[in-house]
Parts: C-alpha cells; sequence; structure tokens
C-alpha cells in the first residue's frame, strides 16, 4: 500500500503522538514533521518490523501493535547516527459503513529490546541426540543447593526450577526458550556451554539472571533452590 493509499483511511482528525511526546491531529502538521524526520533523520537509515499483532476489542474496532527496530536514525543534537531505536507503534481503527479508518496512532520507544511476544510454542530447532542428551541432569548454584533439573523428552527439554515447570524449546544448539504450560507470556532463555557443564538464564529480557553448573552427582528428589519463576 503507497502512503497516499494509506493516507485515504486515516480520520479527519487522527489524534497522533510519537515517541517524543509531539501531539497532532492536524494532517498538516503531521506530515510536515514526518516528511522532515523522512528527509533529514531516516534518509539512511534502515528500519525493520519484528512483528505485528491485531486485536479486535470490539467488532468496530481494532488494536495494532507494530514492534520494529531502526538503525542508523540521525541524533539532532550531534548530527551524528545515534543509538539503535526499539520500539512500538500503536494503531487504534474504528470501523464504519464497512470501512476501517484509522483514530488513534502512538508510536513509543521501548527501554530494552524487543521482547518477542508468543501466541503458540515455537518450532524447535533441530538440535543433535547426543548434545540435547547432553544437558539433561542437576544444575546448582555456587551456593550448592539444586535449582534446576533438566531432562530430555523427544525434540524439547523438561525443566524443573524449584518447582516451577517448564518446556525449553531449542532456538539454536545451545539456546533455548522455556515457557510454564500454558502461559505463553512469561518465559525465559537458557544458554548452555557446550558438552552442558554449565548454563546461564534470563527472564524479562535481562532484568532477572543467573548461572548454575552441572551436579557431578544427582541430588535427592525434592532438593531444590527456589529459582526461576
Amino acid at each position: 500500500m503507497s502512503a497516499a493509499e494509506a493516507r485515504s483511511h486515516f480520520a479527519a482528525r487522527l489524534d497522533w503522538e510519537n515517541a517524543f511526546g509531539v501531539r497532532y491531529t492536524e494532517a498538516a502538521n503531521r506530515e510536515r514533521l514526518l516528511h522532515y524526520v523522512a528527509t533529514k533523520l531516516q534518509a539512511h537509515a534502515k528500519s525493520e518490523v519484528l512483528e505485528t499483532r491485531i486485536t479486535f476489542p470490539d467488532p468496530a474496532f481494532a488494536v495494532a501493535d507494530e514492534y520494529w527496530h531502526v538503525v542508523g536514525q540521525i541524533d539532532q543534537a550531534t548530527g551524528k547516527p545515534g543509538a539503535d531505536r526499539w520500539g512500538r507503534t500503536t494503531y487504534v481503527l474504528r470501523k464504519e459503513s464497512g470501512n476501517w479508518s484509522l483514530v488513534v496512532e502512538r508510536i513509543a520507544d521501548l527501554r530494552i529490546p524487543y521482547y518477542k511476544h508468543y501466541s503458540a510454542l515455537p518450532k524447535p530447532v533441530t538440535v543433535p541426540p547426543a548434545i540435547l542428551a547432553s544437558y539433561a541432569g542437576n544444575y546448582v548454584t555456587s551456593t550448592g543447593k539444586a535449582d534446576s533439573r533438566i531432562t530430555v523428552e523427544g525434540d524439547h527439554l523438561l525443566v524443573d526450577a524449584g518447582g516451577s515447570k517448564g518446556i525449553g524449546i531449542a532456538t539454536s544448539a545451545q539456546d533455548f526458550v522455556v515457557f510454564t504450560p500454558g502461559d505463553l507470556e512469561r518465559y525465559y532463555d537458557l544458554h548452555f556451554e557446550p558438552g552442558g557443564t554449565k548454563l546461564a538464564w534470563s527472564a524479562d529480557r535481562g532484568q532477572r539472571s543467573g548461572t548454575a553448573v552441572k551436579a557431578t552427582a544427582a541430588l535427592p528428589a525434592g532438593q531444590h533452590r527456589n529459582g526461576h519463576s
């Protein structure tokens, strides 16, 4: 869809606000700013749409969230390329007489890099059985208390972290995303050292993280440290 075609779906007074708090309802003001950004600040930048999610809170309304990454946008203060931008643009659309029109648009920068959202368990990357088997075992922290018990089931891992059970889906031979059964919104990442001698976990995009090493001997059943949540 061309820019002109997209504009034909804008409401007469589209409520638009960017990540810097600039808010317009007059189309001319919005177009003037967007032209400046496109020709001056993002003329040589590269942008990528990472994910688009659409929900329908009401038959006559739709909310679309578009997650994106921009590299090389010019910083107005220095005149040089600034840091990467990770953001989300939210569109609110209203349906009238069978036609959808955009009534609200909000642009926001994310404080941390893009956090992927899942609507279904991802398809695992194929990991050689011997490598997958090397990750099975009990992993403990420096305190010596049991942290995680990992077993292999088919092409994925079963993780018991302090009684919190999860399904580990491979994204590479050494990296896994661990989901709580029935909950796709909260997950954490596992990274294994070669041979499965050590693992590192990270949750909430690095806001919580830690490491554990494989125990040399099996630990008694039920001995756990409260771990990932």
